[in-house]
């Protein structure tokens, strides 16, 4: 979040206090003007006992201001210990979530659920910060659903719900739904094993899997094109060359903007290799550099540019525009075209796994369905043998 949240004392928001009526004291949080949040701090009196912001001309007035003073004081600390749960990555739909719901130290259904998946999250050493960030997302979700906010709310009928949700929000590939749900799962598990829950709801669904879209690598000519295309702007010529040193060293966006050429290459038989572990897994990989990559490092003097993947994704689809790609370009197209070309040219597959940095051979043969050209090279002798 880049504003800061906005704390207001309100006396008499609903105005009902009249000469004989006492009105309510509260606590407005103000994230942004679609989350404002406002808290009761257990103080009322008569509009003439207001004044300033503050009680007066009551005999309790001190330890009414104190207790005002209190309330501002621990919302902004649970504030402060969200943010600080959430790791950075902090929406308003996140801080809103955690302050609407009240916790229970006793872990009771009641409980927030939110907050204890950050909790949770927070405490996870096995798993890397850009899955972490994944998760996030997760909670996002949950939040913009806003019926799944207690341990409570973890019924069958309710994941059902929230899978219509997300299919209905926005356009999501079916893996990213799929993904959703499987981290969701993860915590429901981990709820049932601390016996927070009696049962996970999970295994009493069945979410529709779908089939995915099949993945569409760019072949030779077609990275040839990109690779000899004049850029019409700076921000276009460092998407492209981001692409194109992805296309020819295998390397995922988070890997290719942390690379630092002097501290992750090795020189084997005279060649530059890239000799370093994935972001988001941690897995280790060797890939050679080759000379179209070595060609964009010697461009930009060895430092690769530094551009958001959202930033970078989006030049992509314009550079696809202009040069009338009828494949979607992104930056993980291009991790997936070296995958395949390298397997189209008879690299053993385990080498490729090694190329890549895939812990499971299985996540590499997903890279391996055929090529088109793979298939006319196999078969075009076949109306000399099949007459």
């Amino acid at each position: 979040m880049k504003k800061e949240v906005i704390y207001r004392v309100i006396y008499d928001r609903r105005k009902t206090a009249a000469i004989d009526r006492k009105g309510a004291v509260e606590l407005e949080v103000y994230i942004d003007r679609f989350h404002r949040k406002y808290l009761s701090t257990g103080v009322k009196c008569y509009p003439h006992e207001w004044e300033d912001g503050m009680v007066k001309y009551n005999e309790n007035a001190d330890v009414y201001n104190a207790r005002i003073i209190a309330k501002i004081k621990e919302t902004k600390r649970k504030m402060a210990q969200a943010k600080s749960l959430i790791g950075g990555r902090c929406s308003p739909a996140m801080l809103f979530g955690v302050l609407t719901v009240k916790a229970d130290d006793d872990r009771g259904l009641d409980s927030n659920l939110i907050e204890w998946i950050l909790m949770v999250l927070d405490e996870r050493n096995d798993i890397q910060e850009v899955t972490k960030v994944r998760h996030r997302s997760v909670i996002d979700a949950l939040l913009r659903f806003g019926k799944i906010r207690k341990f409570r709310d973890l019924t069958p009928q309710m994941i059902m719900r929230f899978d219509e949700f997300l299919r209905h929000e926005q356009k999501r590939e079916v893996t990213t739904l799929r993904n959703y749900h499987k981290t969701l799962n993860s915590y429901c598990k981990r709820a049932k094993f601390d016996s927070i829950i009696a049962d996970n709801p999970y295994d009493h669904v069945k979410i529709e899997r779908g089939k995915s879209k099949e993945r569409r690598p760019l072949t030779e000519d077609e990275v040839l094109i990109i690779r000899e295309w004049m850029p019409t702007s700076r921000q276009l010529e460092k998407a492209r060359d981001l692409f194109i040193f992805s296309c020819y060293t295998g390397l995922a966006y988070a890997d290719a903007q942390s690379f630092v050429f002097a501290e992750h290459t090795t020189i084997i038989d005279g060649k530059y290799y890239i000799d370093g572990a994935r972001i988001k897994t941690g897995e280790r990989y060797l890939t050679p550099i080759l000379a179209p990559a070595l060609d964009i490092l010697k461009k930009w003097d060895y430092r690769l540019p530094i551009m958001s993947n959202v930033r970078m994704n989006y030049s992509l689809h314009e550079i696809e525009a202009l040069l009338g790609i009828n494949k979607p370009l992104t930056s993980h197209v291009a991790r997936h075209t070296f995958a395949t070309l390298t397997l189209s040219k008879s690299v053993p597959i385990a080498v490729v796994q090694r190329l890549l940095g895939h812990s499971d051979i299985k996540t590499t043969q997903i890279y391996a369905k055929v090529m088109p050209k793979t298939v006319a090279d196999a078969v075009g002798g076949l109306d000399d043998i099949l007459k």
